[in-house]
């Protein structure tokens, strides 16, 4: 019986009994091609790797701002009313959570609303007993500014907890004149607000 020539086109020898022949008819090179090593590569992005690896995050971010505050009575010429500032974070929650408090200068009201208007960038202030704690279930964690050097502020609080089990964290912020000892700027809960929230974004 004669051989079957199927007339490969690299050799032109009998397919049946040429390796060589065999190889290319399988077309090695085209089932990888065909197997699409680098689109299935790309397909994985469709898989939103990058918004798997937020999920796998735990991390749920919230921050929040006082707004700023100005720091100056006007009947007491140029001098600070308020020396100390206190916040004051309480952890209701059943798990611990990190808290971030930054107090940044804003710098001085009567030049920036003077014509023809300055607007003012803002300044860290250095905050204890540190910027970022841990606080534990059922805790309060209060810190501290020193503002009397400073005419106008903000307070801003970022609160991460775990993204299951979202921390009940509540806090106030008040501004002491240690002259009279009296409260000259009061920030309740209610009063901050919302800046970002992370579960929003992908």
């Amino acid at each position: 019986m004669g051989s079957n020539h199927w007339g490969c086109r690299k050799c032109k020898h009998d397919s049946v009994r040429c390796d060589e022949c065999n190889k290319h008819d399988w077309h090695d090179k085209c089932d990888k091609d065909d197997r699409h090593d680098k689109c299935d590569k790309d397909d994985r992005h469709d898989r939103h790797d990058k918004c798997n690896k937020h999920d796998r995050n735990d991390e749920h971010e919230k921050v929040y701002t006082s707004g700023v505050i100005v720091n100056d009575d006007s009947a007491e010429g140029d001098a600070n009313i308020a020396q100390d500032l206190y916040v004051s974070v309480t952890n209701f929650g059943d798990r611990r959570v990190s808290v971030k408090v930054e107090v940044f200068n804003w710098g001085d009201a009567d030049t920036s609303a003077a014509p023809p208007g300055t607007p003012t960038n803002p300044m860290a202030v250095q905050v204890l007993p540190g910027a970022q704690v841990q606080i534990p279930a059922g805790r309060t964690q209060h810190f501290f500014a020193n503002i009397s050097a400073v005419d106008s502020y903000e307070v801003r609080v970022t609160i991460l907890s775990n993204k299951r089990h979202n921390g009940q964290v509540v806090f106030n912020a008040v501004a002491i004149d240690q002259v009279g000892n009296f409260t000259e700027a009061l920030v309740l809960f209610k009063d901050f607000v919302l800046l970002k929230d992370d579960k929003d974004s992908c």
